[in-house]
């Protein structure tokens, strides 16, 4: 089953058409350019009119559209629930994904690996750690393996190791965990949107320093993820006052409250 900027593409290559040709007075080549990479749905109108011009009924591409669109909605649903911690109605969703080739074969393929993340991440929110991190391992595997990988699926792999490092922490591997932190923290610099992740990572390293007792080592990650929560937030961030605190339980980071 093609996305729409596959089927799209394909009917533009069966009519010996170029991009601008397509494009040429419906909108900037650069526009097709990111619907036929499936990284831009058009509107409706856009849609209609590319439907003309390929001509094909107008209702095959409008049809074609709807569906993908339902499929990102249920993707954004899934992450609702799991923001929520409620693994239950995620499960559901994540379930009715399986037998459904609408759910998952009109997704592009970073949201294909997007989904595959959210299910790694319910297996974490139901207890199941040692799945969790073999299907984040897989994951990552999986995008490795990718010699044509898009920034949006290579965005994926901080973030990945970033849920490594906490699943590692649950089970007390902590050398573990630190090299996954390590890794996320160095790969998210590359993603200036994952910078709001940088400060996470950074506090759940120097979390981990100090905890071992080189609070040397973690002073430098905490005073970045407290000027990234205070730049991000835009109100005072209270990861000072918690390291500066003698106690060596942190809360986790939701459960901290920003004044």
């Amino acid at each position: 089953m093609l996305t729409l900027g596959q089927l799209i593409e394909s009917l533009r290559t069966e009519r010996s058409l170029s991009q601008s040709e397509l494009a040429a007075e419906i909108c900037f080549r650069s526009t097709l350019q990111q619907i036929e990479a499936d990284r831009m749905v058009p509107c409706e109108i856009l849609t209609e009119r590319l439907a003309k011009r390929l001509a094909i009924p107008v209702e095959e591409l409008l049809t074609a559209r709807r569906k993908q669109m339902a499929a990102t909605a249920k993707l954004l649903l899934i992450k609702a629930f799991l923001e929520a911690k409620d693994h239950k109605q995620a499960g559901n969703l994540l379930a009715s994904c399986d037998g459904s080739s609408d759910a998952t074969g009109l997704l592009p393929r970073h949201q294909q690996i997007e989904l595959r993340l959210y299910r790694a991440d319910h297996l974490m929110l139901s207890g199941s750690v040692a799945d969790a991190i073999d299907l984040y391992v897989s994951i990552l595997t999986r995008i490795d393996s990718l010699h044509d990988a898009n920034p949006d699926e290579r965005e994926f792999v901080p973030q990945i190791y970033y849920r490594l490092g906490k699943a590692y922490l649950s089970t007390q591997d902590h050398a573990e965990a630190l090299t996954s932190f390590t890794k996320a923290y160095r790969l998210s610099k590359n993603y200036p949107a994952l910078l709001l992740l940088t400060g996470e990572i950074a506090y759940h390293l120097g979390w981990m320093w100090r905890n071992h007792g080189l609070p040397s080592g973690a002073s430098a990650y905490l005073k970045e993820a407290d000027e990234i929560f205070s730049k991000m937030i835009g109100f005072e961030s209270p990861v000072v006052p918690v390291a500066a605190a003698d106690d060596t339980d942190w809360p986790d980071l939701e459960d901290i409250e920003y004044h």
